[in-house]
């Protein structure tokens, strides 16, 4: 196992990382011109998605209840059939005339029949790179990172924790401490597993039993192109 930590303080300021801390559960949209690469296969159905400010996002699954604002970030203006990938802005592949805001972190909602639908863009889909939990408390909890793939893939300190409700089902942030930092490092694995610890007591303090998740960004590049960011989240559970 190879498990390298390095101070490359030059790589965070130029890969500018999308701030994941935990005093900030919105992620803010980075405007930066994006190139889709989308090869659809015609003998297939794809799950939903809709393209946002140059990002694919695709539906979750999942549903939010959340009260909101009645001002919306777009509305769904262009439609392709299910089995074609959306490549346009404002384009879908489910309909259009559906309005759309900006949720927390990757994510957007979309509101088709009178329901908002989560999207998410990045989010769990780094193929060959996952992370579980592989021991957890009320105070911090352990994560294996698993890297099959041909990238170097590398993240921060940085973590949020959503929990879930038992009521509704739904994912909700964990409320944090103010003004939280973390240490400016990254870590390193190409090809390997590692292992890493989340301390939650700085942050979050100690968890109260429920059922949770850990949200954490990766980067990864492959060769000299400019890295691209992905959305990795494990579930655990603190018992009574």
């Amino acid at each position: 196992m190879k498990h390298t930590l390095f101070k490359r303080y030059l790589l965070l300021l130029t890969c500018t990382v999308i701030g994941l801390t935990p005093a900030d559960n919105r992620t803010a949209i980075i405007r930066r011109p994006v190139v889709l690469h989308a090869k659809a296969d015609d003998s297939k159905e794809y799950k939903r998605m809709f393209v946002f400010q140059g990002r694919l996002y695709t539906d979750t699954g999942e549903i939010s209840t959340a009260g909101r604002c009645g001002v919306m970030d777009g509305r769904i203006r262009t439609s392709v059939s299910s089995r074609r990938i959306p490549t346009k802005e404002l384009q879908s592949n489910f309909g259009k005339g559906y309005d759309v805001q900006i949720g927390n972190r990757n994510r957007m909602e979309v509101c088709i029949d009178d329901t908002w639908h989560i999207f998410a863009w990045h989010e769990n889909d780094l193929d060959g790179v996952s992370i579980r939990v592989r021991r957890s408390s009320a105070k911090s909890a352990v994560l294996v990172i698993k890297n099959t793939s041909r990238q170097e893939v590398f993240w921060g300190d940085d973590f949020l924790l959503e929990k879930k409700s038992f009521r509704t089902g739904e994912w909700h942030p964990v409320p944090s401490k103010a003004n939280i930092a973390f240490h400016d490092v990254a870590y390193l694995s190409d090809r390997t597993a590692a292992t890493w610890k989340a301390d939650f007591r700085s942050a979050y303090g100690t968890l109260k039993p429920g059922t949770y998740r850990i949200i954490k960004q990766f980067g990864c590049r492959t060769g000299q192109t400019q890295p691209e960011y992905h959305t990795l989240f494990a579930k655990f559970r603190i018992d009574p």
